[in-house]
C-alpha cells in the first residue's frame, strides 16, 4: 500500500494532509524539503497505480468487516481511513498498525506505526500519520526503491546485461557438459572435475535466469496486485538455491585449483586422489550445511522481512561470504604456487625468452576465470550514495560473474587444443563410419535379395516335381 500525499493551505500554515484526513504541521525548512522531494519523487509516484489496488482491497476488507460486524455500545465500527482498514476497537483504547510504507525494507525506522484511537463516544478520531510521513520526508533513497516497476534505465540495463549473459553462459555450459560426457577418449581426474564445476555452472545460470524473469515480471515485487506473502516461500526457495548453487561453484573452483596444485607439487591431495567422495563432500555437501545455517540464521530473527530483504546488507551473509572468501584466497596463492612452478619449468627449458614470458602470461590469465579470481575484484562494494561509483560496481560484477561460464566454455572446452582434437577424430569417424553403414546396408540389402529369390527358384522346383507326382500316379 501507499499513501498518497498532498499540500494544501490552511491559516496560512502549510500542512501535510494524507488521504486518511490526517494532518502533519510542519516548519520553513520541512516544507521547503517536502516540496522538493515531491517533484523529485513524482515520477516514482506513477507507480501508484498497482498500490492503489492493494488500497482497493483494503477498502473492500472493511467494507466485509463492516457487514458482518454486530453493533455494540462499547466498541466502534470497522473503518476504512482511504489508507488502512481499521478494524473494530474497544472504545477509549487506541489501536495501533504498521505504515503502509511497510514494504520498504531499505529505511532505517525508529517508529513504523500508525496510532488511530476509538474516543468514548464510539467514533473514531483521526489517524496519527507523522511517523508515516516522517518516512516519507527522511528516506529519499528509500522512496526511491518502494517502486521496483517504475522505469529506470540502469536497472533495465543491468537486468538485460544479467539476463543475456546469464543465457550464454547456460547455454555454453550444457554445451560443455554434453561434450566432456561424449569424449570418451578425454575422460580423468581433472576433466571430471571439470564436468561438476559445469554442472554447478548450469544450475547457478538457469536459476538465475528464472530470479531475473520473475523480478522483471514484478512477482516478488512491491508494485503488483499479487500478494507477496503467498509466495514468500517460493522467493526463499530460489534465493537459497542461487546461494547453493554460488557457493558450490567457487568450492569446485577451489577443488580445480587444489587439483592442479597437487599436479604441479608435491602435495597432500595426491595421497587422496583416488577418493572422489572427497571432492564430492566438499563442493556438493559442505554448501547445503552453510546454507542450512544460514537459511536458519535468517528465520530465527525476531522478525523475517519478506524474502529476507535485504539479504545482502545483513550480518548473517557471512555465513556464505565466509566460505567463499576463504576458497578464493587459497585459489589466490594456490595460482601463485603454480606460476612459480611454471616460471622454474620454462626458465630451465630451451625456448626463446620472450616465448617464456608469454607462456606464463597465457597460462595465468587462463587460470584466472576457472579459479573464479574474479570475484576478489567485486569484495569492496561502493556506498549506494555515490552513484556513479556504485553503478560501475554493479555493472562490473553483473559481467564478471555472468561471464564466468562464457570464458570457462571457451577456453576449457571447445577452445581447448585437446578437445578440438578429439572432437575431429569423433567427426572423422562418423564421416568414415556412415558411407560404410550404407556400403554394409546395400550389401545386406542385395545379399537378402539374392537368398530371397534363391529361395523362392527352389520352392517353385519343389512344387513343380510335387504337380509332376501328383500327375503321373
Amino acid at each position: 500500500m501507499f499513501v498518497l500525499c498532498f499540500c494544501c493551505k490552511v491559516d496560512g500554515r502549510e500542512k501535510r494532509q494524507l488521504s486518511g484526513g490526517a494532518t502533519v504541521q510542519m516548519n520553513a525548512f520541512q516544507q521547503g524539503k517536502l516540496v522538493s522531494q515531491t517533484f523529485k519523487y513524482f515520477f516514482v509516484l506513477i507507480c501508484t497505480h498497482s498500490m492503489r489496488i492493494s488500497v482497493e482491497k483494503e477498502e473492500a476488507r472493511c467494507r466485509e468487516l463492516v457487514a458482518n460486524y454486530t453493533q455494540t455500545a462499547d466498541s466502534c465500527l470497522p473503518n476504512f481511513d482511504g489508507s488502512i482498514c481499521w478494524e473494530s476497537c474497544p472504545v477509549g483504547t487506541s489501536m495501533q498498525l504498521e505504515c503502509p510504507f511497510e514494504f520498504c525494507t531499505h529505511c532505517h525506522l525508529q517508529d513504523r506505526f500508525v496510532e488511530r484511537r476509538c474516543s468514548e463516544n464510539g467514533t473514531w478520531e483521526s489517524a496519527n500519520y507523522e511517523n508515516c510521513v516522517f518516512i516519507f520526508t527522511h528516506n529519499g533513497s528509500c522512496i526511491e526503491k518502494i517502486c521496483h516497476g517504475c522505469p529506470d534505465p540502469f536497472r533495465d540495463s543491468f537486468r538485460v546485461i544479467t539476463l543475456w549473459l546469464s543465457v550464454i553462459s547456460a547455454i555454453l555450459m550444457i554445451a560443455s557438459l554434453a561434450t566432456f560426457i561424449k569424449l570418451k577418449s578425454l575422460q580423468c581426474r581433472r576433466l571430471t572435475i571439470h564436468k561438476h564445476l559445469v554442472a554447478a555452472y548450469i544450475i547457478r545460470f538457469i536459476i538465475f535466469i528464472i530470479w531475473i524473469v520473475l523480478q522483471r515480471d514484478q512477482v516478488f515485487n512491491g508494485c503488483t496486485g499479487l500478494d507477496p506473502k503467498k509466495i514468500d516461500w517460493l522467493c526463499k526457495l530460489i534465493l537459497a538455491t542461487i546461494m547453493y548453487s554460488t557457493l558450490s561453484s567457487v568450492l569446485w573452483m577451489f577443488l580445480e585449483g587444489a587439483y592442479l596444485v597437487s599436479r604441479f607439487t608435491v602435495f597432500a591431495m595426491r595421497s587422496i586422489e583416488g577418493h572422489f567422495l572427497i571432492y564430492i563432500a566438499v563442493g556438493w555437501g559442505l554448501p547445503v550445511l552453510f546454507v542450512l545455517g544460514w537459511v536458519l540464521a535468517l528465520e530465527l530473527q525476531p522478525v523475517v522481512p519478506r524474502c529476507w530483504l535485504p539479504y545482502t546488507g545483513n550480518s548473517m551473509m557471512w555465513l556464505l561470504i565466509g566460505p567463499m572468501s576463504v576458497a578464493l584466497g587459497l585459489n589466490f596463492l594456490f595460482l601463485l604456487v603454480i606460476v612459480v612452478v611454471l616460471v622454474q619449468k620454462l626458465w630451465a627449458s630451451n625456448t626463446a625468452e620472450s616465448r617464456k614470458i608469454w607462456k606464463t602470461i597465457k597460462a595465468t590469465l587462463l587460470l584466472v576465470p576457472l579459479l573464479g579470481l574474479t570475484n576478489l575484484l567485486l569484495f569492496y562494494e561502493p556506498n549506494s550514495e555515490n552513484k556513479v561509483a556504485y553503478h560501475a560496481y554493479m555493472l562490473s560484477s553483473a559481467i564478471l560473474q555472468h561471464s564466468q561460464g562464457i570464458f570457462v566454455g571457451i577456453f576449457y572446452c571447445f577452445g581447448n587444443a585437446e578437445v578440438q582434437t578429439a572432437l575431429r577424430r569423433r567427426i572423422e569417424r562418423c564421416r568414415l563410419y556412415q558411407p560404410l553403414v550404407l556400403k554394409n546396408r546395400s550389401f545386406s540389402v542385395a545379399q537378402a535379395n539374392t537368398a530371397s529369390h534363391r529361395r523362392t527358384d527352389q520352392i517353385t522346383e519343389e512344387m513343380t516335381i510335387v504337380d509332376n507326382k501328383t500327375l503321373y500316379e
